[in-house]
């Protein structure tokens, strides 16, 4: 059982997938992080929406049946990438492992639409496969910080914890010593 749910088995999808309040923020805050970085290495529309459909469906257990149909140039490029997805199942994809068909899209897209040696597909496969895996480690961080964290449901608590330790042995100005972004911690 999940030790954070409660109501599902832990699998290693499960903690991917689970519905607990603070690993929703997590995953939500990854989609995010990656649509922007699909938008900033400009990444086909069409493409950028499948993706993060394809994600919020696979996260909560269901499989997108059907690209979204469209009149794009690149529409049966990406028909055939996921026909392919639905075959061999999306979890691949959530490792980090991009379909052939979506690269091509891309590169394609890059050579005849954006016309930038900036702009290129290893870079577009790199940032995506890096979003994926740091995903995934952010999702595993997040599940351990919980079941570790006993008391104190944030890292903020836990670190200000940590912090109050040292506080009887710094004199009062000694905290300026301490990074800025760590003093506001004993003023709370």
């Amino acid at each position: 059982m999940c030790p954070i749910y409660g109501l599902s088995d832990e699998t290693w999808n499960h903690v991917y997938m689970c519905p607990n309040e603070d690993m929703v923020c997590v995953r939500m805050s990854e989609i995010n992080k990656m649509k922007t970085i699909l938008e900033l290495l400009k990444t086909i529309p069409e493409l950028k929406s499948h993706f993060e459909e394809v994600l919020r469906q696979w996260y909560q257990g269901n499989i997108l049946v059907q690209v979204k149909k469209t009149n794009s140039l690149y529409f049966e490029m990406l028909q055939i990438a996921h026909e392919d997805k639905i075959k061999i199942g999306f979890d691949p994809f959530v490792k980090g492992f991009l379909s052939k068909e979506w690269a091509e899209a891309q590169n394609d897209y890059y050579r005849k639409e954006i016309k930038d040696p900036v702009f290129n597909i290893d870079r577009w496969e790199k940032a995506i496969v890096t979003v994926l895996i740091d995903y995934r480690t952010k999702m595993w961080k997040e599940r351990c910080s919980i079941l570790l964290a006993e008391k104190n449901l944030t890292e903020e608590s836990r670190y200000r914890e940590f912090l109050q330790q040292f506080q009887p042995n710094l004199r009062r100005d000694s905290t300026k010593k301490l990074h800025v972004m760590d003093r506001f911690l004993f003023k709370k």
